[in-house]
Formats: C-alpha cells, sequence, structure tokens
C-alpha cells in the first residue's frame, strides 16, 4: 500500500518533467501577413522574424538560401497565433515538394523569401 501510494506522489514529478523535456527548436515574433489586394497567394502566409534557433531555420530553408534579418515566411502558423507582434514558440521544418506556395503580384512572382513549414507553436 505505501508503495501505491509513493508512486502516486512520484506521478506528478515524472509528467513535468515529460512536458519540459519537449522545448520548442525556435522563438519568433510574427511580423505580418501577407494581404494586398494585387497579391494572390495559395496559402495565408505569415512572415516571422526568429530570435532563436536560426540554426534550425537556416537547415530548414536549406543552402541555397540566406536568412536575410532573421526573416522568413511561414506555411500552418495556427489561427490562434496569427497576431502581429506574437512571441511563438516553435518547430519547423522544410517545405515538402507536395507543398507548393504560388503567390503572384499580377504580372511578375511575389518573392516571399525563404519559407518554413510550422509543424507546431505555441505563444511564448
Amino acid at each position: 500500500m505505501r508503495s501505491i501510494i509513493l508512486i502516486l506522489l512520484l506521478l506528478p514529478g515524472i509528467f513535468s518533467a515529460c512536458e519540459n523535456a519537449q522545448e520548442y527548436a525556435c522563438e519568433a515574433v510574427v511580423m505580418e501577413k501577407v494581404n494586398s489586394s494585387t497579391v494572390t497567394c495559395s496559402e495565408v502566409i505569415y512572415l516571422l522574424k526568429f530570435t532563436r534557433g536560426l540554426d534550425k531555420v537556416q537547415e530548414a530553408i536549406g543552402e541555397g538560401y540566406q536568412l536575410s534579418d532573421s526573416l522568413c515566411s511561414a506555411l500552418n502558423l495556427p489561427l490562434s497565433l496569427r497576431t502581429e507582434g506574437l512571441s511563438v514558440l516553435l518547430d519547423i521544418r522544410a517545405l515538402e515538394d507536395d507543398e507548393p506556395v504560388s503567390c503572384y503580384n499580377l504580372e511578375m512572382p511575389l518573392s516571399l523569401g525563404p519559407t518554413v513549414f510550422v509543424t507546431r507553436a505555441e505563444r511564448k
């Protein structure tokens, strides 16, 4: 009986240790949504200014892009985090081949710079 009580007392500590082990790789501030009457995108795109985890961002965007001013566009940002100026914690990955993002500005393609896919995120 004592061992059962001891186990029940230790369980909350074990669960919180597991929760803390699931840290996010990156931190960023939501900058702005690409939104204009002249721009059409297949997805809603948000720009993020990364403040932590820049090595993970560079890994996700690949060697062909340079991360300028720590800015990157992001797909799959949860609706609850789509607020300009909000600090967020997130995990990201590179875009898959079947996840093309097309944005056009009337006659010429709009360059959004490097783009990452958000796999999980929460408010900081």
